[in-house]
């Protein structure tokens, strides 16, 4: 199954061009699952929502909608002293979870994690954190890209988020490289897609869930990447 959507839903810059006028933020998420089946949640990434938000999301989207939500930073940024911050992180969840409409959690990591025996020791500590929630990562440091680092992933049921970068596609890593059950994949430019749609229309016959993602928040590009994606998908 091919999951379509966007980093965030709630774009100012989308009124008029795909949120009617006159039509009330509340509704905004509504009209939106009933176009796409899937979101990317940034905002979690900075604080930790309240259970209640959560679980408006459930309702107001569709049946078989799913969300994949950022890791707080704290998660992973600091390597020590967050029990707590996982503890709630994981509280605030349980709505998603508990209506099915969680799809997987993303860990990004900054430029400074690099692939070690300290830093891949911490991901497993994250891994088991999570219990059984599905888990990608998504590192900006090279070093993870690297086969005995791509194999850790895989042996340890954690999927790799691919991004059009151009270390990416310079060295033609393949969408699913990590897992094969959860793919993930950012677009942040329409034309990095085009090479790649072979391979996303093969997914499903790959991965349990494929997880396809656009990012540009310059007025509505990325809302006009996604509904072109899906145009070529369908």
């Amino acid at each position: 199954m091919i999951y379509l959507g966007t980093s965030g839903y709630s774009h100012q810059e989308w009124v008029g061009a795909f949120y009617p006028p006159d039509m009330p933020k509340r509704d905004w998420l509504s009209h939106y699952s009933r176009e796409f089946n899937a979101c990317e949640l940034d905002f979690t990434f900075h604080t930790i929502a309240a259970p209640q938000l959560m679980d408006s999301l459930v309702r107001k989207s569709s049946p078989g909608f799913q969300f994949t939500v950022k890791a707080h930073h704290d998660m992973t940024h600091l390597q020590r002293d967050n029990e707590t911050v996982f503890r709630e992180f994981l509280q605030s969840l349980r709505p998603l979870s508990s209506g099915g409409k969680l799809g997987c959690i993303v860990a990004q990591f900054p430029i400074t994690f690099s692939f070690s025996r300290e830093n891949l020791d911490y991901l497993l500590l994250f891994r088991e954190r999570l219990g059984d929630l599905p888990l990608v990562a998504e590192f900006r440091h090279d070093s993870w890209l690297q086969a005995s680092a791509v194999e850790a992933l895989r042996r340890n049921r954690i999927g790799l988020c691919w991004m059009d970068s151009p270390t990416f596609l310079r060295e033609r890593i393949s969408p699913v490289h990590a897992s094969d059950i959860l793919a993930y994949v950012r677009f942040h430019e329409l034309e990095s897609a085009y090479p790649q749609l072979p391979e996303i229309q093969e997914l499903p016959q790959s991965v349990e869930k494929a997880f396809v993602f656009t990012h540009n928040r310059v007025w509505n590009q990325a809302l006009k990447a996604i509904q072109r994606l899906k145009d070529l998908l369908t």
